[in-house]
């Protein structure tokens, strides 16, 4: 089952919901999702919500200790991802599919 305690070693703060996407990300582990699209995605998140210097300091954090969740990734079933990763990934498709 899915849990997230939203900004591992980092503050929870207005930006709790990119953690938590990335979260899914590691979980789900949705196919052409690589864990440098993950990190990408919760900094890119991060960064529109006005936190370029959180964005930074845990894309380092991520980048150095992520590792260890991402290869306990896959653990639920495509097609059971939760409204928050189903829209993320709805939009990435159409940005690419607009590139």
């Amino acid at each position: 089952m899915f849990k997230t305690d939203g900004c591992t070693g980092f503050p929870d703060a207005w930006w709790r919901t990119c953690c938590v996407l990335h979260d899914q990300l590691y979980w789900w582990q949705p196919d052409g999702i690589s864990k440098l699209d993950a990190d990408q995605a919760m900094t890119d998140c991060m960064t529109a919500l006005g936190a370029p210097g959180a964005a930074l300091v845990s894309a380092l954090g991520v980048t150095l200790f992520g590792w260890r969740y991402w290869w306990r990734g896959r653990r639920a079933a495509p097609g059971t991802e939760p409204a928050l990763l189903a829209r993320w990934l709805a939009k990435r498709k159409r940005d690419i599919d607009h590139a």
